[in-house]
């Protein structure tokens, strides 16, 4: 039986403090952690966290860098992210700094062939712009041509022209290039662009 109070508060207070005293209420209980598994557990999450979070802010920082045009910036942060990943996965010092670049440029034609051959034109010029960077040719390739259609805003809608896109996939040999290379893609055609840098100590071409 519930006694008379003063104030709904009370009441429910008084009424949720009955119901957690059954028997059937009560949780039942785990075992403690041994030490064992204090110790395991936090170890576990230091390395998941280092090999995931450290890479991904050392990568824009050095990205940050990089367009900052901050001379050495980049290559100290890599430097240092590269130890540390070589300490907790590898066990062996890092090997030289490679920095894998994507870029890209884009035009717009009336004609599907006129898009492809200005596509393939201007995928050639960010080639050679990227040479003349400092980068070797063998570490140059192109990756992709594609054409897609640009439609008009009336309806029905009409496609009005085409849109090239050309890709390039550079692998640049230290940091200090690497920034070179950016800087000589913008300069070179307003239209090109690096959509994607990636950092590494081994060679993946």
């Amino acid at each position: 039986m519930v006694p008379a109070v003063g104030r709904p508060r009370d009441l429910i207070l008084q009424l949720f403090a009955q119901v957690m005293t059954r028997p059937w209420a009560a949780a039942p209980r785990r075992r403690p952690p041994t030490m064992i598994e204090w110790r395991r557990a936090p170890i576990g999450g230091a390395r998941m966290i280092r090999r995931l979070v450290v890479p991904a802010t050392a990568a824009l920082a050095l990205t940050a860098a990089l367009q900052a045009g901050a001379p050495g910036a980049g290559a100290a942060v890599l430097d240092r992210e590269d130890r540390m990943e070589a300490a907790v996965e590898r066990g062996a010092p890092a090997a030289a700094d490679i920095v894998y670049v994507l870029a890209a440029t884009e035009v717009r034609r009336n004609g599907v062939l006129d898009t492809y051959l200005a596509a393939k034109a201007a995928n050639a010029r960010l080639m050679k712009t990227i040479i003349d960077s400092g980068v070797a040719a063998s570490d140059v390739r192109a990756t992709q041509i594609s054409i897609h259609p640009v439609y008009g805003t009336g309806t029905p809608r009409r496609v009005i022209g085409y849109r090239g896109t050309g890709r390039v996939k550079a692998t640049v040999r230290g940091f200090d290039r690497a920034r070179a290379t950016q800087n000589a893609i913008k300069a070179a055609d307003r239209n090109a662009q690096v959509e994607l840098m990636t950092f590494g100590n081994r060679d993946r071409s």
